[in-house]
């Protein structure tokens, strides 16, 4: 009798340090360090970070914000294990360097697309009625940008450089409009005004074009758990609201629903991906 309560005793002690190993494998604590923003712009990822905290409560996470350079340096940095996580464009060439997080992180914000003409060119670009029209005009890109390879991809006419302004570039007619999310377009161009001095060109109010563009986070590519924490913790963030609401109350997205719910506004899609 003796030796069975033993044997109970021992396997219910087995049971429990097991149970307690699992959860263990399950729920750690951790510090998640992440670039700390220099521009405003990318304050909304911070705040979508925290909400991949507090939808993941089985893991005690800790936000760390590290001074970060450019992208190039971010990723040397998570190579070493500085850095645990960036956020970027959906980009081809960099997933295979890293592994995307697959969730998009600015449903279709990022994307949607102003164009930065001269103010005696508006009414030409009002008067376009296909994308055909818009794709013989010639469009100022960064060389190095996703945006240009999509273009290029679409058979648009794409001028692009990794020096010069493209302000006076546009204002002296190299090309006919220049690119940048809408939701920072007018910031583009107050800037242009104020340090330039470039004033003859503005933000066509009434044509915009929504690329194949999002972005993604990204962590090392052998950094398989880390990715599944911020899926499911994203995911758990879309399913109750949250996701949606912190992206409502973003700079970014009310910036873009001042176009967006623009009557008279022409929106071009270039569909497909690189």
């Amino acid at each position: 009798m003796k030796g069975n309560n033993f044997l109970m005793l021992f396997l219910r002690v087995t049971s429990v340090a097991m149970l307690c190993l699992l959860i263990a494998a399950k729920a750690f604590a951790f510090d998640l360090k992440v670039p700390k923003p220099s521009d405003p712009a990318h304050n909304h990822k911070i705040a979508l970070l925290k909400l991949v905290v507090q939808h993941a409560p089985e893991h005690n996470i800790n936000l760390v914000e590290i001074p970060t350079g450019n992208r190039r340096y971010q990723i040397s940095l998570i190579d070493t294990g500085d850095l645990d996580l960036m956020w970027a464009p959906k980009n081809n060439e960099l997933e295979q360097q890293m592994r995307a997080v697959q969730v998009a992180l600015d449903q279709d914000v990022l994307g949607v697309t102003g164009l930065i003409v001269r103010k005696s060119d508006v009414g030409r670009f009002s008067a376009l009625s296909n994308i055909n029209q818009l794709k013989s005009l010639k469009a100022g890109v960064q060389k190095a940008s996703v945006t240009r390879r999509i273009l290029e991809a679409h058979n648009f006419t794409a001028v692009s450089t990794l020096r010069g302004s493209f302000a006076h570039m546009l204002d002296g007619g190299r090309f006919d409009y220049y690119l940048t999310p809408i939701f920072k377009a007018q910031t583009v161009v107050d800037r242009w005004a104020a340090q330039e001095n470039i004033e003859d060109v503005m933000v066509h109010p009434d044509v915009l074009i929504k690329l194949p563009l999002t972005s993604y986070f990204y962590v090392r590519k052998d950094n398989q758990r880390l990715a599944s924490i911020i899926t499911d913790a994203l995911h758990n963030a879309i399913e109750s609201g949250d996701f949606e609401a912190l992206l409502k109350q973003s700079h970014e997205y009310k910036a873009a629903e001042v176009y967006l719910n623009n009557q008279n506004q022409t929106i071009f899609d270039v569909t497909g991906s690189i």
